[in-house]
């Protein structure tokens, strides 16, 4: 099946800082509000990986979003379902081992192959193959070295290796993507450095802003803010009585972005720094209202749009193959999503004009073009 991957045009950091960036955002009643602590939290078995799910539900958000957005373009195909029994159920079949392989507490959560990997299967699994949509990503040097499974060169092309920054962000959201960002959270012995063990959480982004207050062409603390949903908070208090089940709408949660020229940890160069207020809460536990500042650095992002149709099997007189509904209506074939190519009769050999028979029209065609090959 042919890609519709393009690579990403980076805009390099520099001295000069970036350019002001208006607020925008998006529409919150688009977004899912899945809560990641709550996944299955009758079954204490399952408890353990709720904590380490941020990836998964980022992205379950996120392609609610896409749902919702692109809804004429998927032709009524459903990526998450439409409540959140539905969107927690997908959460969990994304988390798993044949998708994103996240792991419970001893383990490093969702690899950024894990990652990868997994949003492939699951949009696959759903119809909306490579057709339909398009993935970019950046990722840190940093931020892959965190992941000991595989090498940096393993990841696909559309892996970009650099430093995440706003403007790209910006792109991708004014653009219609889902844009999850990754953080990797500094290291609490040593606030300076990231965490030795690869500790991080993964956001949906809904919008942004910038704006130099000081006017000296670079992004100091408080002048950037991402507004994203955050999987441990996703509603900011809006839960039922028990405190197990974020009730909706999604809450837009402000992240502090900015840059450092003269970091004091080399790894981390060029990458952009974040704080915010992180909830409290734990898994399986009922929604906790305290916070605590969390500080990291953005260590990747990514972005997924949809772009046609879903592909599916498409039967021609002249063979099948893998097409948008739309592209195959144009051709003259037969659509279907879940359809195999072996549903398809079997190619006619005789049939020089691809209408289905063998008729005077092939004899023709085969008349007009008599000889010898040129």
């Amino acid at each position: 099946m042919l890609s519709n991957i393009i690579l990403v045009t980076l805009m390099a950091l520099n001295g000069s800082g970036p350019e002001v960036i208006p607020l925008y955002m998006n529409d919150l009643d688009d977004y899912g509000y899945v809560w990641d602590l709550n996944l299955q939290y009758y079954e204490d078995p399952n408890c353990d990986v709720n904590d380490m799910s941020c990836v998964p539900t980022s992205w379950i958000n996120n392609l609610v979003y896409l749902q919702n957005k692109h809804a004429s373009e998927l032709d009524g195909l459903e990526l998450v379902g439409n409540d959140y029994a539905a969107w927690s159920e997908n959460v969990v079949n994304l988390r798993s081992p044949a998708n994103m392989n996240t792991t419970g507490p001893s383990g490093p959560g969702t690899t950024p192959a894990g990652q990868v990997r997994g949003i492939i299967n699951y949009l696959d699994e759903t119809g909306v193959g490579p057709l339909a949509n398009r993935m970019q990503a950046i990722a840190s040097p940093l931020g892959l070295a965190q992941d000991p499974s595989v090498s940096p060169d393993d990841f696909p092309y559309w892996v970009v290796r650099g430093a995440v920054d706003m403007q790209q962000l910006d792109y991708w959201l004014r653009s219609g993507a889902a844009v999850t960002v990754l953080v990797l959270y500094t290291d609490n012995a040593n606030p300076n450095a990231p965490d030795p063990n690869g500790a991080g959480h993964a956001l949906a982004v809904v919008g942004l802003e910038y704006t130099d207050k000081n006017q000296n062409g670079f992004m100091d603390l408080g002048e950037a803010q991402l507004y994203v949903i955050d999987p441990l908070d996703p509603t900011l208090g809006s839960y039922t009585p028990d405190g197990h089940q974020p009730i909706g709408p999604a809450a837009a949660t402000t992240v502090q972005v900015w840059q450092e020229q003269t970091p004091t940890d080399p790894s981390t160069y060029g990458m952009l720094n974040i704080r915010y207020n992180q909830s409290n809460s734990a898994a399986c536990q009922p929604y906790n209202p305290g916070t605590h500042i969390a500080d990291g650095w953005l260590s990747g992002a990514a972005a997924l749009s949809i772009i046609s149709g879903p592909g599916g099997s498409c039967c021609l007189a002249t063979g099948c193959s893998s097409l948008t509904e739309v592209g195959c209506t144009e051709l003259g074939g037969t659509w279907t999503l879940s359809g195999s190519c072996d549903d398809c009769a079997p190619a006619c050999d005789g049939d020089n004009d691809n209408d289905g028979t063998v008729g005077i029209e092939d004899l023709l065609i085969v008349i007009e073009h008599w000889g010898f090959c040129p």
